[in-house]
């Protein structure tokens, strides 16, 4: 049972001033904090914020350079004159559709969230909790934003702001706590197996973009992925599904022997990125993965690949394609999720000093840790 109480905002964290409404607080018995509503109407330029989560977490979000540089924030939620316009599409309702041409690595949009919801929010025994919890979040938005997170789909499977958290929330980490963030703007786009599109979360500055991870040109429609698209068509239309999302992209629409060649060589794909992961081999194999992801239209994949690639000739000595594929490697962690931090710096520096990296003349199918 969910209990709650109104709330000494000294006792939920000392950081309160970042916060211009705390309360709303609630905890099950054996929680070890309470979670609570945290709203700022000011933040991000008065596009304002709400989040549900403990007081910790609440605390470190407060910290955080979004909250205590304005800086930081210039130049997002500036959709005045955006590279798309939304459309009614036959059979998949509205969508975004490109007005101009779109390069890769161009940034298509660029926000802050309106409505933070982290995980323990979920848990509460008492589901009206939770639904008071949400609708309290939401009526702390300014009017504007209030009616930006009204104008979201619903699919109507429980209470209406449930609904629209449930279709058009993304999941993201803030240090170690799980939340399901809404971002207005990027929720209208739709999912495609073979998006040309892929979005990253920041949590210092809150913010998610969309970049594009191939040219898309005036009429096309910009697309993300919803699940993890690596997987079979079968596996994907199941866990869509599941979502109440029917998928109708090219690639899960196909004809069954095009579906299973497709199907293939994702075997293969995921058979050379295992291989490819553990030890450094010849370059026949990274440039057969290269491949590989060019005919699956999987290009928010390629900067692996790359990276696979620019080590192998590295290890090699072979420095003009060791160079020329670190640069791609480091030029594709722009617009792709396939490098950490880490990896794409080592591609930059690959790419200006071949010689100077540890892979150079390692040796083939030897473990090259670390990077």
């Amino acid at each position: 049972m969910a209990s709650q109480w109104p709330l000494n905002v000294e006792t939920v964290t000392p950081d309160h001033a970042s916060w211009s409404y705390v309360g709303n607080c609630a905890e099950d018995s054996g929680d070890e904090e309470p979670t609570c509503v945290f709203a700022n109407s000011s933040f991000a330029n008065g596009r304002g914020i709400s989040v549900i989560t403990s007081p910790r977490i609440a605390e470190i979000i407060a910290k955080s350079p979004a909250f205590l540089d304005a800086s930081v924030l210039s130049g997002v939620n500036q959709y005045d004159s955006p590279p798309f316009e939304e459309r009614e599409l036959p059979g998949r309702g509205r969508g975004l559709i490109a007005n101009k041409t779109i390069r890769r690595g161009d940034t298509i949009f660029l926000s802050t969230p309106i409505l933070m919801l982290g995980a323990d929010s979920f848990e509460f025994n008492d589901a009206s909790v939770e639904e008071e919890q949400r609708y309290h979040a939401v009526s702390k938005l300014p009017s504007k934003t209030e009616m930006l997170f009204w104008a979201l789909y619903g699919q109507m499977w429980k209470d209406p702001i449930s609904d629209r958290v449930n279709t058009n929330s993304f999941g993201a980490d803030v240090d170690d706590e799980n939340f399901s963030i809404v971002f207005p703007e990027i929720a209208r786009l739709n999912h495609d197996c073979r998006p040309n599109a892929e979005y990253y979360f920041n949590a210092n500055t809150l913010t998610q973009s969309v970049v594009a991870t191939t040219t898309i040109n005036p009429g096309m429609e910009i697309t993300i992925s919803y699940i993890d698209v690596s997987q079979p068509r079968d596996k994907r239309l199941s866990q869509l599904r599941n979502w109440g999302i029917e998928c109708s992209c090219k690639a899960c629409t196909q004809s069954s022997t095009l579906a299973e060649a497709s199907d293939a060589r994702l075997a293969q794909i995921a058979e050379l990125d295992r291989n490819l992961s553990s030890a450094i081999a010849a370059p026949e194999m990274p440039e057969k993965l290269v491949k590989l992801y060019n005919e699956e239209g999987l290009f928010g994949f390629l900067g692996a690949a790359y990276r696979f690639a620019a080590l192998s000739y590295c290890a090699q000595g072979k420095r003009s394609k060791a160079v020329e594929y670190a640069q791609m490697a480091f030029d594709s962690a722009l617009s792709d999720n396939a490098l950490n931090l880490n990896q794409a710096e080592y591609m930059k520096r690959l790419a200006q000093q071949p010689e100077k990296q540890r892979c150079w003349q390692f040796g083939l199918g030897l473990a090259f840790g670390g990077k």
